[in-house]
């Protein structure tokens, strides 16, 4: 009794699904609800309109979408050249960093004992 009713409102929400949608300009609408009356040509031209910007923004974001794809791919392989893994980038530079720093303090190290060298050759 349970599934024969659940079969039933399964039916029910596709039939719901099936006359509650509207297509315009090839996208289809699901879920509209109209209280009373037709809707106007005015009410159709304003909701083809949203449906065309729509369109256009969802176009944009794909090319955005391709665009920054794209340049992602072109990063990975310049990465991959110069011998670093794309996955490991955060690893690497924090390698590097710590690199510099002791190559700082080498440097630092280094020039204290010219100075101390400079000192004992100017007596």
């Amino acid at each position: 009794m349970k599934t024969e009713l659940s079969e039933r409102e399964s039916k029910l929400k596709e039939l719901e699904k099936q006359y509650s949608s509207v297509e315009i300009a090839g996208v289809v609408l699901y879920g509209l609800k109209r209280i009373g009356g037709e809707m106007t040509e005015t009410e159709l031209k304003e909701l083809g309109k949203a449906v065309a910007e729509q369109k256009e923004l969802m176009i944009r974001s794909e090319s955005t979408q391709e665009s920054l794809i794209k340049n992602k791919e072109e990063l990975e392989s310049q990465l991959r050249e110069l011998g670093v893994d794309p996955d490991n980038v955060e690893e690497e530079v924090k390698k590097l960093e710590e690199e510099v720093e002791a190559l700082k303090n080498n440097i630092t190290t280094n020039l204290a004992d010219v100075k101390a060298v400079a000192e004992k050759l100017k007596e």
